[in-house]
């Protein structure tokens, strides 16, 4: 049976996952601040980590990814959902410390930009971005939001430099993968 976290679950914890959120909550099974490291896990024993909507409000970005790193298996899988750093989502909520763009998962892949900076190197799997936020009018133009979502996903750098001028909500997905040669020892 694959072990699964959803760290930050909240109320709406994954099937068959286990639940880990700070606060107490119906469906978490664990109480724990992931800010608080190492994380309470054997190295190499998770199969997949879940963050929905989490990494935005850490601190420390880097040693949360090195221990979901030291806790993965080998070609085990973590998955991100963040909002777009440029996004009226980000901006908006005083709770986000951090922002993201499409590239900032490069810091944890073998030969990214700056992974010298980390020990956590992934496979980027997936790396998508998903438009909503127009609001009451998003039904009338969900075709539209298709399209973009389609082009955007075509040339991520020009999708970059887009929302800094038009006020999208627009959220990141990252699916990685740790290497099957990477024992998770840091």
């Amino acid at each position: 049976m694959k072990k699964i976290l959803d760290i930050g679950c909240g109320k709406n914890k994954t099937d068959g996952a286990i639940g880990v959120d700070k606060f107490k909550l119906e469906g978490v099974d664990i109480i724990y601040d992931i800010e608080i490291l190492p994380l309470p896990f054997k190295g190499n024993c998770i199969d997949k980590i879940i963050c929905n909507s989490v990494l935005e409000h850490v601190t420390n970005l880097v040693s949360i990814m090195e221990d979901f790193f030291r806790i993965l298996k080998p070609c085990g899988l973590l998955v991100v959902n963040v909002p777009h750093g440029y996004s009226t989502n980000y901006i908006t909520d005083p709770t986000h410390k951090r922002p993201f763009g499409v590239r900032t998962m490069e810091y944890f892949t073998d030969g990214g930009p700056l992974s010298y900076y980390s020990k956590a190197h992934f496979e980027i799997v997936e790396k998508k971005v998903i438009l909503s936020g127009l609001g009451r009018y998003e039904w009338v133009y969900s075709w539209l939001l298709r399209m973009l979502t389609y082009l955007f996903n075509k040339n991520v750098d020009f999708t970059e430099h887009f929302f800094k001028y038009v006020p999208f909500d627009a959220e990141l997905r990252f699916v990685l993968k740790k290497q099957e040669n990477k024992n998770g020892i840091i």
